[in-house]
């Protein structure tokens, strides 16, 4: 019977993470090139972002011992995969560390990978705690993110542009954070949430929301203040729903 769980199954990756720096710090930094001092940033990264996404992760589902134990079974066989993953990526490093000689540079690529699906697989589980909360319909834990700094303007009364560029650009971090803009195709982008397999496709660059467009809107309207966003009643906790804008399709 296997008592996996998110906490001992991301302790496992860490700890193999670990192994991969400590090998490379104990070999003989003298002979090394570019290519290993660039492989250790690229575990100290991986080591460093995995271990914020955990602090930062846990307090939006009641907490370390609650996102630890948890065990739902998608997030756990991501996890037993991510971490086969990583074993065979530091038995490269171990073989390396035996044979000697200059580092494979494409290693440094796929630390970066693993870095990356850690950070996802991370946010997926999180994300699968928090909709099993809901009390009603199960929503989007990246979402809700969004929704709660914008909500938090609400009280907030804005009256100069260089203001509301600075909100702006306070939401675009923070949507930064809960997913990124990819290429879709040849000629489309789309963002895609870390938390669900939720995405959103424009065919239209030209409709693609940026801080240049809010500027640009801001500059044209009569009225020197922008207006605020529009938000739900805060009791909610959702954002409100509204058409697609032509060129935006969701999948």
């Amino acid at each position: 019977m296997s008592f996996d769980t998110v906490g001992t199954l991301l302790a496992d990756i860490a700890n193999l993470l670990s192994e991969g720096l400590r090998t490379l710090t104990q070999t003989d930094s003298s002979q090394w090139g570019l290519d290993e001092h660039e492989q250790v940033r690229a575990f100290q990264d991986a080591l460093n972002e995995a271990k914020t996404d955990f602090q930062e992760l846990s307090p939006l589902v009641k907490g370390q011992i609650y996102y630890e134990n948890d065990r739902k079974r998608e997030s756990l066989n991501e996890l037993k995969s991510l971490r086969s993953k990583t074993e065979l990526h530091i038995q490269h490093i171990r073989d390396w560390a035996e044979t000697g000689g200059p580092i494979n540079p494409i290693w440094v690529n796929d630390t970066k990978l693993l870095r990356r699906e850690l950070h996802r697989t991370q946010c997926r589980a999180v994300g699968r705690i928090y909709a099993v909360e809901q009390e009603s319909e199960p929503r989007c834990l990246g979402g809700f993110l969004v929704y709660r700094k914008q909500r938090d303007w609400t009280n907030q009364p804005c009256n100069r542009i260089d203001e509301y560029r600075s909100r702006q650009l306070d939401e675009l971090v923070t949507c930064n954070s809960v997913g990124k803009f990819e290429r879709f195709g040849d000629v489309d982008v789309t963002f895609i949430c870390e938390f669900c397999d939720g995405h959103i496709v424009w065919e239209d660059l030209e409709n693609m929301p940026s801080i240049r467009a809010v500027d640009e809107s801001v500059a044209a309207s009569e009225s020197p203040t922008p207006p605020p966003p529009q938000l739900l009643a805060s009791n909610t906790g959702r954002p409100p729903a509204s058409p697609s804008p032509p060129g935006k399709r969701r999948a």
